[in-house]
């Protein structure tokens, strides 16, 4: 399939055809920004359907599409095609629907080997592949992403109870730059400035009219930055377009390997330095092409590791990943502090229990929070962790190990047992240990106190949603935690 592909793109023209899809991406986002804005403004009246599934539904269409669509630019940029052809309506569609199942058989293939679901490919009479499910993927899916969508929404859970670092903003970002000079010769607010000032070249630079990409040359771009930008470093621009640019010798490339890959290796995310997400440039005849909806959502993956903790890829970066480690620090202690605040409104019996007080050994670790709720007669057993995100089955088998690895794993035993094993041990342990806690605490606890187990995080996904092996343990976002407890409360457990 990918040879077929690559020998069907040598056909076309690289000049004549970059902006075209250029185009098609920045219109396909374009459609899913108006499709939320519609569904935010409907907020205000009332409406005949259900705007989460509504919502959900053009997401999910959104994210698959926007997958294909960039696999089909980034193949252009890796192949620099020297044919004739065009594209046009009906080639794209062929192109985009052949690219389509070859996602689709990369993603099944990642799932097999990664262990994460059973899986089996039917081929029908017209040697159509489609991947099935051995459990209801799709019902999963659908149901975690309805509830992403009414969060996303502000239809669903408590803004005031999401977690911020407690480090001063200016104070993070301006040392955030600084570490970045260090690494790569440019601050990370110059970066993020020029790519929004890209992305709305026509206001700022006013000899261009409104289109769907637009060129110019460094020293254009240079000019209208200094201008418009405060403090902007003009020695900087071009270390900054140029680690923006998508290179066609690097598409193949992986963070950690020498080898070039048969393919773009759309299997990896945080070791794939070059994907069109966060460099949404290329280079054609000296001068630079962009989309003004890609440099945006660009600009704003970059911004987000103010508040993600970490860099869009494994980029080699020492210094701003040290600083993002203690960012990581900082988010995860506030965590702790945001969810005993969370739980202080419905008991005083709430605290951090750590092994100094004598109330469990050393090697259980620490409980979060534990807290107990006399008119329930319920004992809560904390863990707070913040959870960085997978975006590709690869990361989601080593993020799923890191939390729900068992100590025993094939006869063999494993040096690292995920963190969740640990917080079933402190369940395990209250359980046999009541008088003990009771004793150190001073806390009213009765001896058929029962015990509920959580796993906070700031952020959830639907593995979580729907965990991979049995466990005592809910997971739930910490913005969700007070309405969850207060529906204890109502159901007299």
């Amino acid at each position: 399939m990918v040879n077929h592909i690559d020998q069907e793109i040598l056909k076309y023209s690289y000049e004549g055809n970059i902006g075209y899809l250029i185009t098609r991406i920045d219109a396909l986002i374009d459609n899913s920004v108006r499709e939320e804005m519609i569904l935010r403004e409907s907020i205000k009246h009332e409406v005949d359907f259900i705007r989460e599934e509504h919502f959900s539904k053009s997401n999910s269409d959104f994210t698959i599409q926007h997958k294909n669509y960039r696999y089909l630019l980034e193949k252009f940029v890796q192949i620099k095609p020297n044919g004739t052809k065009l594209l046009n309506g009906k080639t794209f569609r062929y192109l985009i629907a052949f690219v389509d199942k070859i996602r689709e058989a990369y993603e099944a293939s990642d799932i097999l080997n990664y262990e994460l679901f059973s899986l089996g490919l039917v081929i029908d009479e017209d040697f159509v592949i489609n991947v099935k499910s051995k459990i209801d993927l799709d019902e999963m899916q659908r149901q975690y992403g309805q509830e992403e969508a009414r969060i996303t929404l502000g239809l669903a859970g408590t803004e005031s109870d999401r977690v911020s670092p407690t480090i001063p903003i200016v104070e993070y970002l301006n040392n955030l730059d600084l570490q970045f000079k260090k690494d790569f010769g440019f601050g990370i607010k110059n970066m993020v400035n020029l790519l929004q000032i890209m992305s709305l070249w026509p206001i700022y630079c006013k000899n261009v009219v409104e289109s769907t990409y637009y060129t110019a040359e460094t020293k254009e771009i240079t000019e209208v930055a200094s201008e418009v930008i405060t403090g902007f470093d003009s020695s900087e621009t071009e270390r900054i377009l140029d680690f923006l640019t998508l290179k066609s010798e690097k598409m193949l490339t992986i963070i950690g390997s020498s080898k070039f890959t048969d393919d773009l290796p759309i299997w990896e995310h945080q070791k794939r330095p070059y994907r069109y997400l966060i460099r949404p440039l290329i280079v054609l005849d000296k001068k630079y092409l962009w989309g003004p909806y890609s440099t945006d959502r660009s600009g704003k993956i970059w911004a987000s590791i103010l508040t993600n903790g970490s860099l869009p890829a494994n980029l080699v970066a020492p210094n701003v990943n040290k600083l993002l480690a203690k960012y990581q620090e900082d988010i995860e202690k506030n965590m702790e502090v945001k969810t005993l605040e969370i739980v202080k409104r419905f008991t005083k019996f709430a605290d951090k229990v750590n092994y100094s007080r004598d109330t469990h050994p050393q090697a259980l670790g620490d409980y979060d929070v534990l807290a107990y709720l006399p008119e329930l007669n319920l004992l809560l057993n904390i863990e707070c962790k913040d959870i960085i995100g997978a975006f590709c089955p690869k990361d989601t088998r080593r993020l799923r190990d890191k939390i729900f690895r068992l100590e025993f794993e094939k006869d063999k035993k494993v040096k690292n047992p995920g963190n969740l094993i640990k917080v079933e041990n402190r369940e395990g342990y209250l359980k046999e240990s009541i008088s003990v806690f009771r004793e150190k605490l001073n806390w009213p606890i009765k001896d058929n106190a029962q015990i509920f187990s959580f796993y906070i995080t700031r952020i959830d996904y639907w593995w979580t949603k729907f965990p991979p092996r049995k466990t005592t343990v809910k997971f739930i976002r910490i913005d969700f935690l007070n309405d969850y407890i207060r529906n204890l409360e109502s159901t007299n457990i």
